[in-house]
């Protein structure tokens, strides 16, 4: 098995995107706003529906009221994300192309023009893995991304994962 590994990154807009998305709806904070305003929506169209005379357009006014503030949440976090994201890809491109991961017995360094960041094995709390990525979680809202796609074929990738699983644990 290999004790080091040099993972370069090069994320696509897309990629970025999808990895974002995939650590917003891991938020605990984002998941408590949504369950919330979905039961206040939610309430707000039974209430509507109950005080109101019971006709077709009345329960369709009631149905749409139940969901218009999850969907606005879904479209304003969605919207919002995809913005801040384009614009850092426009202003920060060094963000998305030319960073390095160095993997060994000590730990990870995040190298780059602008970052150098070691990170050692004891402060990785755990990782999970996605179809086209790994996150190294350093706490619940703070990950480092590995894309899957760097690695050469799938044994160096079965290689790294048995790497990094003898090392933290998966939660």
């Amino acid at each position: 098995m290999t004790d080091s590994f040099l993972i370069k990154q090069q994320f696509t807009l897309l990629e970025y995107l999808s990895a974002s998305f995939y650590l917003m709806a891991r938020l605990k904070i984002i998941k408590r706003l949504f369950l919330i305003c979905s039961i206040f929506s939610l309430l707000s169209g039974i209430l509507d529906f109950t005080l109101s005379e019971q006709n077709t357009m009345s329960l369709l006014f009631a149905i749409l009221k139940a969901f218009y503030l999850p969907v606005f949440l879904i479209l304003f976090f969605g919207i919002g994300m995809t913005i801040f994201s384009i614009v850092l890809y426009k202003l920060k491109p060094k963000v998305f192309k030319g960073t390095e991961y160095k993997f060994n017995h000590w730990g990870m360094e995040k190298t780059g023009s602008d970052i150098d960041t070691p990170v050692s094995w004891s402060k990785i709390i755990k990782y999970n893995e996605s179809s086209k990525f790994i996150f190294l979680f350093l706490n619940n809202n703070h990950a480092h991304i590995v894309q899957k796609r760097m690695f050469d074929n799938s044994i160096d990738l079965e290689n790294f994962k048995d790497f990094i699983e003898t090392r933290i644990q998966r939660k």
